[in-house]
């Protein structure tokens, strides 16, 4: 089952609108409304909103995740860089430009190899 499907099913069967949903997880409406749609980029939902989601719900956010037959360890590791470092450390946007600066820094000194 699809990540959004398994959103907007848990959501349902609580008895939820998007509006409490989303008041529950402190998010928007309009967010929740998109993603039961489908419309999210690549690495997007973060850990940390499917975790407000998950909060949101009352389940625990590996329920969610394996209703959609992926693991939290398959998520993080397919995500890009940024999701990557905002879910497994929960690193903020100033931290996560530091991280991936140094890392360009790294990868300039190995071309010199």
């Amino acid at each position: 089952m699809k990540l959004y499907t398994v959103i907007k099913t848990l959501r349902e069967e609580h008895e939820l609108t998007q509006e409490e949903l989303a008041r529950k997880s402190d998010l928007t409406r309009g967010y929740i409304s998109r993603m039961e749609a489908g419309n999210y980029t690549e690495g997007s939902p973060s850990i940390r909103t499917l975790q407000k989601i998950a909060r949101g719900l009352s389940v625990p956010l590996e329920i969610i995740l394996n209703k959609a037959g992926i693991t939290q360890e398959d998520y993080i590791q397919s995500a890009d860089t940024p999701t990557f470092l905002r879910a497994k450390y929960d690193f903020n946007k100033e931290q996560i430009k530091e991280v991936e600066q140094y890392i360009d820094y790294v990868k300039e000194k190995l071309k010199g190899r």
